[in-house]
């Protein structure tokens, strides 16, 4: 299973799974970005700060497409960790891989 900073794109089949790294010290909420959907199965994911982990998998039937993400920290000021190259994260889902039997 991949793991991906939480201002990174993540790149996953339907189906498949992969893990969010937090690199920032406080905790940060994961989720939609404003206006859109997602393919995830949670509203939102919390993830602790110092290295804090979350393993999603997507459902079978996660619809195939790129999904803008919202990544914000959770305390009263807010704010964002993603900027510069990370400013716009994403989920990038592609079709589930049938394997061989």
């Amino acid at each position: 299973m991949a793991t991906f900073d939480v201002c990174s794109t993540v790149t996953v089949g339907a189906g498949g799974s992969f893990t969010w790294n937090n690199p920032y010290t406080q905790q940060v909420k994961v989720q939609a970005a404003p206006g859109t959907t997602w393919p995830l199965p949670q509203p939102s994911y919390t993830i602790n700060g110092n290295n804090g982990q979350q393993a999603i998998t997507l459902p079978i039937g996660a619809g195939v497409g790129t999904y803008q993400i919202s990544v914000t920290y959770t305390n009263i000021g807010g704010g964002t960790p993603c900027q510069g190259a990370g400013a716009n994260p994403k989920i990038v889902v592609n079709p589930a891989m049938l394997k061989a039997g």
